[in-house]
């Protein structure tokens, strides 16, 4: 993910689950980029693989809650 995608999402989500994601995401990456001990790029490889995961759970959680809306939408339309 781009550091433009990060800030995208960080925008288009000010708060909760997936704004924390990204921020924790996007601050390991900078700090990844800075650090020059190969044993602290490894600890930090892990954090962004960590929180690259975190991220992954928190987008999906909130498609499937879009979906949920959809079908609550669709069911009381039938009804």
């Amino acid at each position: 993910m781009t550091d433009e995608q990060l800030k995208w999402l960080m925008e288009k989500h000010p708060t909760g689950n997936i704004h924390t994601a990204a921020l924790e995401l996007h601050a390991s990456l900078v700090a990844l980029a800075q650090e020059q001990d190969p044993e602290k790029q490894g600890i930090l490889e892990d954090a962004v693989r960590k929180h690259a995961a975190a991220l992954s759970h928190a987008l999906s959680e909130d498609a499937r809650g879009g979906e949920e809306a959809i079908n609550d939408d669709v069911s009381h339309a039938r009804n």
